[in-house]
């Protein structure tokens, strides 16, 4: 609100495999997922971090934002992943115990599950993804208990997945 550029020490990023500081413009923080959006002033772009990865954060009272109408909205999906430009839409069906694991580890997912009338261990999931990495984790941990029922993309990365990291 204070519209005040942040210092991220000792992120962990996984994407380059390294720890460093980053030097950014902080514009949406979303608690709920453990997440904040925020334009990187060195790489010149906006990215996603997790409050888990970072080691800790200084605000700068001296530094005000500059770039603010490179500020964009970001969408990120349950799974916490997020991609400028790419939606890929799943349907599941789900058992209890997926549908229960499923809100425990993500939250945000119950907004996007309708209940079977008639049987209680019947659960529908409906939603758009923007990586299948994060879904994909979740389906192939409990490919048993999940049934894919439109999402052509994810039983292709789970085949891929078990066939290069599964099977000798």
């Amino acid at each position: 609100s204070q519209k005040r550029c942040a210092i991220l020490h000792s992120y962990a990023s996984n994407n380059s495999g390294g720890v460093e500081d980053r030097l950014i413009e902080p514009y949406d923080v979303r608690p709920e997922d453990n997440l904040v959006i925020y334009y990187d002033i060195n790489r010149k772009g906006t990215r996603v971090f997790n409050f888990n990865r970072i080691g800790y954060v200084e605000i700068l009272a001296d530094k005000t934002w500059t770039n603010t109408e490179r500020h964009k909205p970001v969408f990120v999906d349950v799974f916490h992943m997020s991609d400028d430009n790419v939606k890929i839409h799943i349907s599941l069906q789900l058992d209890l115990m997926a549908k229960n694991l499923l809100v425990e580890e993500f939250p945000r997912a119950k907004d996007y599950l309708t209940g079977h009338k008639g049987d209680d261990n019947i659960w529908y999931f409906d939603t758009d993804v923007c990586r299948l990495e994060g879904i994909g984790r979740f389906y192939i941990g409990l490919a048993n208990h999940i049934q894919i029922l439109e999402g052509e993309p994810l039983k292709q990365y789970a085949a891929d997945y078990a066939k290069n990291n599964l099977l000798p």
